[in-house]
This record gives C-alpha cells, sequence and structure tokens, in this order.
C-alpha cells in the first residue's frame, strides 16, 4: 500500500523536510510504501503552486494520506486533505504522543477541522 506524506513545509526551517523523512521511515518500518513530497526537491526558486501541483500528481498515485502535525495551519497540507476527502482517499493524521508518532483517523481529522481546530 502507498502512503502520502503531507504537511506543512512553507516557512518551516529546513522546510519541516526532517518530519517528512522521519515520517517516511516509519511508514517504510510498517511495511508500506511512503510519498515523500520532499524527496528529490533540490531547487527552492520556485513559486508556491509550482511545489503544489507537483505534491499532488504524486499524492494521485497513493492509497492513503497521512498528514504530519500542524497540517492544520498550512494552506497546502488543507488542500491535500481537502482533495483526498472529496476524491474518498482515506486520511489519517499522525499526532506525538511522548515522543511517539501514534496515527488518528479521519473522522477525528473532519471534527477538528469542523471546529476549526
Amino acid at each position: 500500500m502507498k502512503i502520502y506524506i503531507g504537511g506543512p513545509m512553507s516557512g518551516l526551517p529546513d522546510h519541516n523536510f526532517p518530519a517528512f523523512f522521519t515520517a517516511a521511515r516509519y511508514i517504510a518500518d510498517l511495511g508500506l510504501e511512503p510519498i515523500n513530497p520532499a524527496y528529490g526537491i533540490t531547487d527552492f526558486d520556485q513559486p508556491w503552486d509550482w511545489y503544489m501541483r507537483r505534491a499532488i500528481r504524486k499524492m494521485m498515485d497513493a492509497d492513503e494520506v497521512w498528514l504530519l502535525p500542524g497540517w492544520e495551519r498550512s494552506k497546502g497540507a488543507k488542500i491535500e486533505w481537502r482533495l483526498a476527502m472529496d476524491i474518498g482517499m482515506k486520511c489519517r493524521t499522525f499526532i506525538e504522543r511522548d515522543g511517539e508518532l501514534m496515527l488518528r483517523d479521519v473522522a477525528e481529522t473532519s471534527e477538528a477541522m469542523s471546529r476549526g481546530n
């Protein structure tokens, strides 16, 4: 199964790449195939929409979308979440508890977004 990793990048130190690569290792350790939008980016001079179009193309190859902490404050990650929900992809969110990554399912995610959290 292929898992797309969504999450905030813009304005974060190192574009939040360390979190994306940590999540990719977590997914691979579960025996699943991570699709990491941070992988292969070496050109940081493109406009925001260039990166979003690239990310969405990658996301379309996934079976599920798993979102990093802070995704709900990211314009791009919210677009990924909404698209995933609209086309019926299963969507989960990573949460951190006591330094460990855990997953929360889509029902809790939907409720959080409807509350504006």
